[in-house]
């Protein structure tokens, strides 16, 4: 269960609201490099994956069976929701040209944390 929510959360989901131009949509695409940490709860340790950025959406871009939903919207506000079996992980953030943080939470168990991540050349 400690992996799973540490992989999960990468799979963020993006919130905020709006209508985005194509350009807005395709800023941030690409494949970024998320890390972890852990703040409060008996989550474990911290973990690093990948997510993938297109036309806005963001999808979980590695091996494991997770699920992550979410999209960057206008003024960089990003929300999104990771999923493996039963387990979510919610997180938002705000993203700034190559780099993105925010912070994530899980209610079972219990947990949250920070996160940050990197756009990968």
């Amino acid at each position: 269960m400690k992996r799973m929510v540490g992989r999960m959360v990468l799979g963020m989901a993006l919130l905020a609201g709006g209508a985005a131009s194509a350009s807005e949509q395709t800023a941030h695409d690409g494949v970024w490099k998320v890390q972890t940490s852990v703040e409060d709860g008996r989550c474990g340790t911290n973990y690093g994956f990948k997510l993938s950025v297109k036309k806005g959406r963001v999808t979980y871009a590695g091996m494991w069976p997770v699920k992550a939903t979410g999209d960057i919207r206008p003024g960089g506000r990003i929300a999104m929701d990771i999923a493996h079996g039963g387990q979510h992980v919610l997180a938002t953030g705000l993203v700034r040209g190559e780099h993105a943080s925010g912070e994530w939470k899980t209610p079972k168990p219990a947990c949250s944390g920070a996160w940050v991540a990197s756009r990968q050349s």
